[in-house]
């Protein structure tokens, strides 16, 4: 779904509020035992709720049940009322011949803990199940780093484009300064993501996690806005009969894309308070979670409504041509339009959503999470390096603005100087008035990704991304 990009990553941390401290001294504690050095014996162990001592091999060991007062748990006695289970009777384990602990089911990595005379089974697994965490155990790790890689290294690129794009004067038009604004949502997305991928609480419920989730619900909303209102403004750009692009205001646009998650993020926070308040609200408790999960779904639809609309008025224009070789390569510069509004229109997310639905396996359900880890959090790298770093207005202005004498050194870098004439005297890096109109053209093979040229009948104008 909407919000599942991190929803295993967030499952991983689920326990870890409530119970890291305490499998931190589980497995830190030494063992009175000594077993001697070829002697068999199955390791200490945390099992969620009890912690294990090392066993000497083909034994049991017992302990008293947990007392559930410490994990929040209730049951309903024989008379209906709300009592707390009794700390009365043993839980079990058996360490085996081969010095390992005796697994639980099929499985072969998943042990086992007895909590039948406890009255009260904490775990049941199906086979699906067993082997989705059998797989998760051993790449969510692998995971977590590509995020934090991925959004380190977008987070690095955006900043520079921000500051590189906001720096150039000349350029500060309504699409560069929405431009902006949604390189600042992808800055904050990516600096809580990195932050929350470091925090662990010790305490199941702090004020501090409260403000954690709420500001990280916030930067993924947020984040969605901007890119909802970069098609907006597109679709508009192009589907208006007229639309003055320096005289445009964007307020609209910055009170929508800031504002619209904010009583979003309110309204679940108080819901997860009053009706699911536990576990840091790292839960995914899924009716509460879809007062978030419902306007970025919707966000999604929409947006992906607009790519394909403007995508289908670029075919639509080009096919319109009767030459074979022309028709090609008009097909081709369509093919590269396409995959450059992409990333603006967060399209790839539609995608995702459904393999998202689809993942009925746990190898699918693997293969979703590596690739919507690849694509979302290294979306804001590719959004930098197409709106700023490769914009060819954005490289014009800051030729012309570097000295003489590194101007000499890049012609000098260049064969013939015939590339930095050109990136030179291309056009007048300045943010022009812009017209659109109801038939598309195409994204110019020079002008990529910042242009889609938009031809009608009284000649041919620019629509600038």
């Amino acid at each position: 779904m909407a919000n599942g990009q991190d929803a295993y990553l967030n499952s991983s941390a689920i326990l870890e509020p409530q119970f890291e401290k305490s499998i931190t001294q589980c497995l830190n504690a030494s063992d009175v035992l000594d077993f001697g050095g070829d002697q068999l014996y199955c390791p200490r162990i945390w099992d969620g709720f009890l912690c294990w001592p090392a066993t000497e091999a083909d034994q049991g060991v017992m302990q008293r049940c947990p007392n559930l007062k410490d994990f929040n748990e209730t049951r309903e006695d024989s008379l209906g009322s709300i009592s707390q289970v009794e700390v009365e009777r043993f839980a079990n384990r058996y360490c085996g011949a081969n010095g390992t602990w005796v697994a639980l089911g099929h499985t072969t990595w998943l042990t086992y803990t007895n909590y039948s005379a406890c009255d009260w089974e904490p775990m049941a697994f199906s086979e699906n199940e067993e082997e989705l965490y059998r797989l998760l155990r051993v790449h969510l790790p692998i995971i977590k780093q590509v995020s934090i890689v991925g959004y380190t290294s977008s987070l690095t690129l955006l900043v520079l484009a921000f500051f590189l794009l906001g720096s150039l004067k000349r350029l500060r038009c309504a699409r560069n300064k929405l431009h902006l604004q949604l390189f600042a949502s992808f800055i904050v997305r990516a600096i809580v993501l990195i932050y929350k991928h470091s925090y662990k609480p010790y305490q199941e419920l702090n004020f501090q996690c409260w403000i954690l989730m709420c500001v990280f619900h916030y930067s993924l909303m947020a984040n969605y806005c901007w890119i909802l209102m970069e098609g907006l403004y597109l679709h508009s750009l192009i589907f208006t009969q007229y639309y003055a692009d320096n005289n445009s205001d964007i307020t609209k646009y910055v009170v929508m894309g800031w504002g619209i998650p904010v009583p979003c993020v309110v309204f679940w926070a108080i819901s997860r308070y009053y009706v699911g308040n536990d576990m840091c609200w790292a839960s995914d408790s899924k009716l509460i979670q879809w007062v978030l999960r419902g306007p970025i779904t919707i966000s999604i639809v929409l947006n992906f409504f607009f790519f394909i609309n403007i995508t289908r008025v670029v075919f639509i224009k080009m096919s319109k041509s009767h030459e074979p070789e022309a028709r090609r390569l008009k097909y081709k510069k369509w093919f590269k339009s396409t995959l450059v509004l992409v990333p603006l229109f967060g399209a790839h997310h539609t995608i995702l959503m459904v393999m998202s639905i689809a993942a009925v396996t746990p190898v699918y359900e693997l293969c979703w999470l590596y690739v919507d880890q690849l694509f979302t959090s290294f979306q804001g790298s590719v959004v930098a390096l197409l709106y700023c770093f490769s914009n060819g207005e954005v490289q014009s202005e800051v030729y012309r603005l570097l000295p003489e004498n590194v101007k000499f050194k890049i012609l000098s870098m260049r064969r013939g100087g015939r590339e930095t004439t050109q990136l030179k005297h291309n056009r007048d890096p300045r943010c022009l008035p812009e017209k659109s109109h109801a038939e598309l053209g195409l994204l110019s093979p020079r002008e990529i990704p910042m242009e889609i040229r938009i031809t009608g009948d009284d000649g041919e104008i620019e629509a600038r991304l």
